[in-house]
């Protein structure tokens, strides 16, 4: 939120508001209706007292927590119940609450709770007096086990639940919550089919008025007649669902997989993603014919971990799909049959070919071999004689490929904005899939063209061969280049590609364990604002000396690893915002001339075990607003005040995080 945006949200709110700024605050009128926490709660974090003398208290709200959570003790718990008896809404997301009281029955007003990420174990029966609440957030609740058995024949009003990632929950009884709008999971132990107090996908007949995102899981072995048990599940009539998500847990077999799934049959205004199915193929209502029988309306469609299931639906001619993403798919070769080729180019209409789909994913799907296959043939949109009659994926502006070794070819894409070539067969052109020409299709094959042009605006590849031969007209518009698994041992290789880099502004180097220097090229991109480093074991900085960095006046962000000492040529970055080291195990001292680093307004160090100390420029670095040690045990100890020998070094930092 912009500053003026915040005051003017202030200004109109009133005294009835109050956002606690700092630790400790004391300034509390008594006619504050709403309160909350404006900072990261720490460990060392206490309720403040003002907090529990306002009557009036309405609103008790936290902020985002860090992973070592403030530990909200019992008594203090218990004190904030019993004075704030107004309270509507209670937030104590995050913090290490391992109980909550009794008391919290008296709260006849609440509407919402949000107890999410807390270490609670269950919840007191006098919950159940809660009437008049409508939202209960249990997201992430790990150690939760079970609910009060007439918890939703008590909480009629309830509009919203939230178990999402809490795991070891079966929420029985849900289906009592008619009125029910928002249900983020439900996991069905089919182990405990027929027992008591376990959830039944019939209880999910009534929830019509299901809006948003639901998660269905299915664990352990098979249940008597999947079919008519899935459909009791009436996900049909929930018009209000936007996306779906069906998962298995485990070992469940091939035809319990099918039978589940066929009575599970959505209604088709939604985004659909389905994990882990073990069946071979896709149940009667997800085959094409019946999908593009269907309103219009499918747009995101995702498929994963489908082990045994060696063909796909042909989704080309779906009018509405935007999205669609296939991932752990190992048995299948081929994303279409020759007829559905034949179907789109006997007709000549590009129009019919995936006309709205804008981001593809194709990842660890071994046995990709190509698009089509026709007369045991892989139709190749690298085939110059081919190339015009094969359709494009015309409007696709995201691809992301992984892991699909033996894949050669794929069709045109002229307006390719982001791709991702991640482990993928050498043979498969950037320029032949990415590129687009002024002076006809043909030219797009010619690496040499004048007329051959690209919007991509984001590169990630491994292939470093492929990204020098790319045409200069083809970078000129790239901003992010990421390479990665790559053999590269040297920069000055890439240096006539950074030249042309004219719109870059993130480069990423990953896991390129040969690199060794940075010299050569580095220094040509003068636009660059964020650099990433990481995993470069064999990279030597000493070398370098001054350059390249005297070159990247505009770079705001640094991320490095596995350093020895910080290069000298640091401290020319006079416009560094961020600064990122980490395992950077053997780095045993910082230098002082960080206190060059005169616009620096974070810093993390994780994973810095021999740095026991900081440097006295520290006290120079005013802007430095948060820090991060983590990893660090001897300067975590150093740096914590009052006590800690380098806490005068540091203690203007309005946060700072161990």
């Amino acid at each position: 939120m912009h500053d003026l945006i915040h005051d003017l949200a202030i200004q109109v709110a009133g005294i009835g508001c109050k956002v606690v700024a700092e630790q400790g605050e004391i300034d509390f009128d008594q006619r504050i209706h709403h309160v909350s926490v404006g900072y990261c709660l720490t460990y060392l974090w206490r309720m403040p007292n003002n907090v529990l003398k306002l009557p009036r208290l309405r609103t008790f709200l936290l902020p985002e927590q860090i992973q070592d959570g403030a530990i909200l003790r019992e008594p203090i718990c218990n004190q904030l119940l019993s004075s704030c008896r107004c309270l509507r809404v209670l937030d104590l997301h995050g913090l290490e609450v391992r109980c909550l009281p009794s008391s919290i029955g008296n709260l006849i007003h609440l509407r919402y709770l949000n107890l999410s990420e807390t270490y609670i174990k269950a919840l007191p029966n006098s919950i159940t007096k809660l009437q008049n609440l409508q939202t209960l957030k249990l997201a992430k609740c790990e150690h939760l086990r079970g609910l009060p058995a007439d918890l939703f024949k008590k909480l009629t009003n309830l509009r919203s639940l939230d178990v999402k990632r809490t795991f070891f929950l079966l929420p029985s009884g849900i289906g009592q919550l008619t009125s029910l709008h928002k249900l983020t999971y439900l996991r069905f132990d089919n182990d405990n089919q027929g027992k008591k107090n376990t959830v039944k996908l019939s209880d999910l007949k009534n929830l019509d008025d299901l809006r948003g995102s639901l998660m269905i899981s299915f664990k352990s072995a098979a249940i008597k007649d999947p079919i008519h048990e899935a459909k009791e599940a009436n996900l049909g009539s929930k018009c209000g669902l936007e996306m779906l998500e069906i998962d298995w847990w485990g070992k469940q077999g091939s035809e319990n997989c099918k039978a589940l799934l066929e009575g599970l049959k959505p209604h088709p205004n939604l985004k659909l993603t389905i994990t882990s199915y073990d069946g071979e193929r896709l149940p009667n209502w997800a085959q094409m014919n019946n999908l593009c029988a269907s309103p219009p309306s499918l747009v995101d469609i995702q498929l994963n971990r489908f082990h045994r299931c060696e063909q796909v639906p042909t989704f080309c001619h779906l009018p509405s799909l935007k999205r669609l993403t296939l991932s752990g798919l190992p048995a299948v070769e081929y994303m279409e049959s020759g007829d559905a080729l034949r179907g789109v180019c006997s007709l000549r209409e590009e129009a019919l070919f995936f006309p709205s789909l804008q981001e593809l994913t194709l990842e660890y799907m071994l046995n990709l071999k190509g698009w089509w296959k026709v007369m045991g043939e892989v139709v190749s949109s690298g085939q110059n004689d081919e190339l015009v009659q094969l359709p494009k994926l015309q409007h696709l502006s995201k691809l992301y490929m992984q892991h699909c070794p033996k894949m050669t070819s794929m069709p045109h894409c002229p307006n390719l904005e982001e791709l991702t070539l991640m482990s993928v067969n050498d043979t498969l052109s950037v320029l032949k899939m990415a590129t687009r020409s002024t002076a006809g299709v043909a030219a797009a094959t010619s690496a040499c063209s004048p007329g051959t042009h690209s919007k991509l605006k984001s590169l990630e590849i491994g292939n470093v061969k492929e990204l020098i031969s790319l045409p200069n007209k083809c970078l000129h518009q790239l901003s992010f280049l990421k390479i990665q698994y790559s053999k590269l041992s040297s920069i000055s290789g890439l240096g006539e590609v950074f030249k042309n880099l004219y719109s870059l502004r993130h480069l990423e180097l990953g896991w390129c364990s040969s690199l060794r220097s940075l010299s050569g090229g580095l220094g040509h991109i003068t636009t660059l604002e964020k650099l990433v480093i990481w995993y470069g074991d064999e990279l030597d900085f000493s070398a370098d000396e001054d350059m390249p960095w005297k070159a990247l006046k505009n770079l705001q962000s640094l991320e490095l690893d596995k350093l020895v000492a910080l290069p000298n040529g640091l401290r020319h970055l006079t416009n560094l915002r961020s600064l990122s080291l980490t395992h950077n195990w053997e780095l045993e001292e910082l230098p002082e001339w960080i206190s060059c680093l005169s616009s620096l307004q974070q810093m993390e160090l994780w994973g810095c075990c021999k740095l026991t100390s900081l440097p006295e420029g520290f006290r120079e670095l005013t802007g430095l607003k948060k820090l991060q040690i983590s990893l660090c045990e001897g300067l975590k100890k150093r740096c914590e005040g009052p006590d800690g020998e380098d806490w005068p070094k540091i203690q203007h930092i309005p946060l700072i995080i161990y």
